[in-house]
């Protein structure tokens, strides 16, 4: 080996990170390997704050159903009736429903940073054009990218044992049949940075402090025992004190050991002693990790329980918080890959009966529990303002269509509009006349009419017989 190679700098595996432990000595943190194992086991598999918060954020967003359609200039969404379409986006393969699938990208996309999904192009064309017949996801640690001499990835490699599959990338257009999510890495431009990276210090001590506090309790929350020796140690009996910190006195498996002394005087004092309640008051301080850790996947720790978090005034803030700050801006990434991935957003194109016209995803919003509470305010707001807003934009406020003829304000009968209000009042009605009525003239009756004389009178008498 020549000078050079000594300076040689080498190539960093893909998965290095890190978990820690408690180094030999006790002042050293040696932090253990970062791999794709690693990160599943100490994070999803026995950390129980971190497993929840991928677990329900991944839970929450799988459960929001994809629709597809059409929309047009207004905005009005039309969902695709063809089934060969919808098939793939309900029941994602033979083995999984497409929900399912979804849960497991989400949890490959957190323990990695990446997440690989496939398209089985069908035997059945529609068209021009072929719509994927199912979708399948990969383990992100058995895919490996291969790169041109410029950097550019041009193909995808999965790797099982002695099953291998590959998928190469057209360097023009970009498509390919395997969908590669990933997070934003700012070292690495070919692969994503794992989301639980910068939460990973937490997961190490909260998995650790339950070790320890597991250790002492097994010992009955002792220490150990102190031997106190009579004289000054020897050479050999300090080294041989310090081998065994070293080796038997540091880290979770060794909590509680006694520390035993030799002297050739024997044993002058002997004293157990244990922690007070302050030293072993180790509750208050795994809430504080568990916050952190919360933090990391900015998920609210109120849901997790944890006394003493006031972010939120009540848990249905802190319900709507988790959909808006962090489940909302993850499912809207998703659908946006997939979309453009699938239909080429752009292009025009269609699929079926949609030929022609550019398909689009929305998730339907309609039946999440968490937002309710905020949908109820939206309308206690609308019915507030019904006396100013026409109906059509109270019904585009609640997201709901316009109407034909809804571009009016309907008011109480007993209130005037405006414009009514500015004009000028309109003149009184004249008075009725209430002058007495005039005295009959000689020879007319009570109305004016001529009286009638005794004959014309006796006629009439006569006339009715």
């Amino acid at each position: 080996m020549g000078i050079k190679d000594l300076f040689k700098k080498k190539k960093a595996p893909r998965e290095k990170i890190a978990f820690a432990y408690i180094g030999p000595g006790g002042n050293t943190v040696v932090w253990s390997e970062d791999s794709y194992e690693n990160f599943a086991k100490e994070a999803y598999m026995e950390n129980v704050i971190s497993y929840q918060c991928i677990n329900q954020i991944a839970e929450s967003i799988s459960s929001i159903p994809w629709r597809l359609g059409t929309e047009d200039s207004k905005g009005k969404f039309t969902e695709s009736t063809d089934w060969n379409i919808k098939r793939p986006f309900i029941r994602a393969n033979i083995f999984e429903s497409f929900s399912t699938l979804l849960y497991k990208m989400i949890c490959y996309w957190y323990l990695r940073g990446d997440s690989y999904v496939e398209r089985n192009l069908p035997k059945i064309i529609m068209g021009d054009n072929a719509f994927p017949r199912e979708f399948w996801c990969y383990r992100p640690d058995k895919i490996s990218i291969e790169t041109d001499e410029r950097g550019f990835p041009v193909k995808y490699i999965y790797q099982d044992g002695s099953n291998k599959k590959e998928w190469p990338i057209d360097l023009l257009t970009g498509k390919c049949d395997l969908l590669h999510l990933k997070t934003f890495h700012p070292l690495n431009e070919i692969y994503g940075m794992p989301v639980i990276k910068p939460a990973s210090k937490e997961i190490d001590i909260s998995n650790e402090g339950n070790k320890w506090n597991m250790r002492l309790m097994m010992n009955e929350a002792r220490p150990g025992m102190i031997v106190m020796l009579k004289g000054f140690l020897t050479e050999d009996q300090f080294l041989s004190l310090e081998k065994q910190l070293q080796s038997k006195h540091a880290g979770s498996t060794n909590a509680g050991n006694s520390l035993i002394l030799e002297s050739e005087e024997g044993i002058v004092d002997v004293k157990p002693y244990s922690w007070s309640p302050k030293d072993i008051d180790f509750i208050e301080g795994g809430r504080e990790v568990a916050r952190r850790i919360c933090a990391g996947y900015k998920y609210p720790p109120m849901l997790m329980g944890i006394p003493g978090d006031n972010t939120y005034s009540n848990y249905q803030e802190a319900r709507t918080a988790l959909w808006e700050d962090t489940c909302f801006p993850k499912l809207k990434y998703f659908i946006n890959e997939f979309s453009c991935w699938l239909f080429g957003i752009g292009d025009d194109v269609g699929f079926g009966e949609s030929a022609g016209q550019q398909l689009i995803i929305k998730p339907d919003m309609e039946d999440i529990p968490a937002l309710a509470y905020k949908q109820n305010l939206i309308w206690d707001r609308v019915d507030k303002a019904k006396d100013i807003l026409t109906i059509n934009e109270r019904r585009e406020i609640i997201g709901k269509e316009p109407l034909e003829n809804g571009d009016v304000v309907f008011v109480s009968s007993s209130m005037l509009t405006l414009d009514q209000a500015l004009e000028p009042p309109e003149p009184p009605p004249p008075a009725p006349d209430q002058s007495p009525p005039a005295k009959p003239k000689p020879g007319e009756d009570d109305e004016g009419k001529p009286k009638k004389t005794a004959e014309e009178l006796e006629y009439e008498a006569g006339t009715d017989l």
